[in-house]
């Protein structure tokens, strides 16, 4: 398919009302697979042709959308830059396109835009960056392994796992101490301390006193086990 078909075929996907900077997806909700075709269309508008005769599209975008959208995007779809970057690069590579680096996709909030609505830009550079939610902090969830995917979101400051009604993450397991181990999280690192528990914890099947949590960890805390999930970082 020649470039100016390829464009084309964009276009006609495009018909919901995405144009080159702006759009108001449908729903009044931003949903990614508009973002997918958006990131295509200014990859698209702004591809060029090399002196060796090779289409180069933009490598680096970045997605603006509304503070609303930004922080919904940022809960439940935590890995939509990296999956993104992702899809481009391959569309690229289906499409016979080159670019100077890696692909990125970075989604920033921007408080002028309205729910639904999002800017895109881009650009064409050798740097590499990282795919990711700008100015996001991580995120620390712990996973239940017992079949009942119960999360709790880990707060700034102290997190207690333990028996104890009063714990923070209660565990009715008869091998958990009252209070059984602290996850202290400062908004960027997660430090797992035993606290004299009578059973002990460990983390990855090695018993720690304390321990620097990094996503996919997996705790054992008595009879029962808690993955880490980090997210952002």
């Amino acid at each position: 398919m020649s470039f100016l078909g390829r464009i084309a075929k964009l276009d006609s996907a495009m018909q919901r009302g995405l144009d080159n900077g702006m759009a108001l997806v449908f729903g009044g909700r931003v949903v990614p697979a508009e973002i997918e075709e958006l990131l295509k269309q200014e990859a698209s508008d702004n591809a060029v042709r090399t002196y060796d005769g090779e289409l180069e599209c933009p490598n680096l975008f970045t997605l603006s959308v509304s503070e609303k959208d930004f922080n919904n995007l940022a809960d439940n779809h935590d890995d939509l830059p990296a999956t993104l970057a992702g899809q481009l690069q391959r569309f690229f590579r289906n499409s016979g396109w080159a670019t100077q680096g890696p692909v990125c996709v970075q989604v920033k909030s921007d408080k002028d835009l309205h729910t639904g609505q999002l800017k895109v830009a881009s650009s064409a550079t050798n740097q590499e960056y990282r795919s990711g939610f700008a100015g996001q902090k991580p995120r620390v969830n712990l996973l239940l392994q017992d079949g009942s995917s119960r999360t709790y979101s880990v707060h700034e400051g102290s997190n207690i796992i333990g028996r104890s009604a009063d714990a923070d993450l209660q565990l009715p397991d008869t091998g958990v101490s009252r209070n059984h181990a602290e996850i202290t999280w400062d908004g960027y690192d997660a430090v797992l301390v035993d606290m004299e528990s009578t059973n002990g914890t460990v983390v990855n099947n090695q018993p720690i006193e304390n321990w620097m949590l990094a996503d996919g960890d997996v705790i054992q805390v008595g009879h029962s086990l808690i993955e880490v999930r980090i997210t952002g970082a």
